[in-house]
């Protein structure tokens, strides 16, 4: 089956950008099937830091990753927002609302993935029939898929974790051990 669209939320791309590695998930999506990448607005908005605007104003500007302008429904939007905020330690669905409206864009267009970092929103995608990915699952497709090395899928989880993102222990083991 080929893939059409994917949809991303900010927390993913703020981590690859933060090592130079955005362009891996348009690069990975076009190999796996010409698939289109699609933001929404509020994820745009989420995205703070001068260099992951910069990454990601060069993927919207090439047309690599497409900003979706069609207004989606608030009501619809803050339900599914309430509903990943009940698997989160932050309850205030305010906090979800980029989660929330990723997942629903990708159910009105009918992705194939979606990829997002927050844990609490796993089972609201699941439960909407969407298939999950996160950043360091795209890093292990781009692998798979031959875009990338082992070596250089290393040297990023090590770039990244001196960045401050924040893995598991478990979750560290298991990457390094696959592509060390």
């Amino acid at each position: 089956m080929k893939m059409r669209s994917v949809t991303i939320n900010a927390s993913p791309i703020i981590c690859l950008s933060k090592v130079g590695k955005l362009h891996l998930v348009p690069q990975l999506f076009k190999q796996l099937g010409n698939c289109t990448v699609f933001v929404t607005p509020r994820v745009v908005q989420e995205l703070l830091d001068p260099i992951t605007k910069r990454e990601f104003k060069k993927m919207v500007d090439s047309k690599q990753i497409i900003v979706y302008n069609k207004e989606l429904p608030h009501e619809a939007v803050f339900k599914t927002a309430a509903e990943v905020a009940s698997n989160s330690k932050e309850l205030d669905p305010q906090e979800h609302m980029g989660e929330a409206e990723v997942i629903l864009l990708a159910e009105q267009i009918d992705s194939d993935f979606v990829i997002v970092d927050e844990n609490a929103a796993k089972p609201v995608i699941k439960e909407k029939g969407i298939s999950h990915l996160n950043h360091l699952r795209i890093i292990d497709l781009c692998v798979e898929n031959k875009i990338i090395r082992k070596t250089e899928a290393l040297k990023i989880l090590r770039d990244l974790i001196k960045k401050k993102v924040k893995y598991p222990r478990g979750v560290i083991n298991a990457y390094a051990n696959k592509w060390g």
